[in-house]
């Protein structure tokens, strides 16, 4: 799948959706002159990231380039994936330095169907305890959370102040 980004703006700020991969090939230029030309309407910017899939390098080395660049407002993270997740988890400032996470996703695996399962929650509410009874949405069967809890989760704990 090729990356797309859109980016909207209207009175309530900008919007921005990405798809596919961060990677050597994501070409933010665009967004970031969308951005630029209309930096007097962008009071925030609201970013779903829960279909980003892959991840390198080269794509997070870019991505964070292009936060340097966007206006310095709160950035609100409305969706999440578990490629974002694991870089957050692993770089302090993936998500930049003001922002707040609504969703998340989180990795599970179905041992009936032998698939990975992708599950989101809500930040603001989450309880580690969710994680278990999570049931698959393929065949109701009940699956296990993929990963080791303490360390997926760690990006909860080190969050930047809520964006307001």
């Amino acid at each position: 799948m090729a990356t797309t980004i859109s980016v909207k703006i209207d009175e309530r700020g900008a919007r921005i959706i990405i798809q596919g991969a961060l990677n050597e090939e994501t070409d933010y230029t665009p967004a970031t002159h969308t951005l630029s030309a209309h930096a007097r309407m962008v009071h925030s910017v609201s970013f779903d990231l829960g279909d980003v899939n892959r991840t390198n390098s080269v794509g997070i080395k870019n991505w964070l380039m292009f936060l340097e660049k966007l206006p310095r407002v709160p950035f609100i993270f409305t969706r999440i994936s578990e490629r974002i997740v694991e870089q957050v988890n692993m770089i302090p400032n993936a998500l930049g330095s003001n922002f707040k996470i609504e969703r998340f996703a989180a990795p599970f695996y179905c041992p009936k169907c032998d698939e990975p399962v992708s599950l989101e929650f809500t930040a603001a509410t989450f309880d580690q305890s969710a994680l278990a009874g999570q049931q698959c949405p393929t065949c109701a069967g009940e699956i296990e959370f993929d990963a080791l809890e303490d360390e997926y989760l760690h990006f909860l704990k080190r969050k930047a102040p809520a964006a307001k």
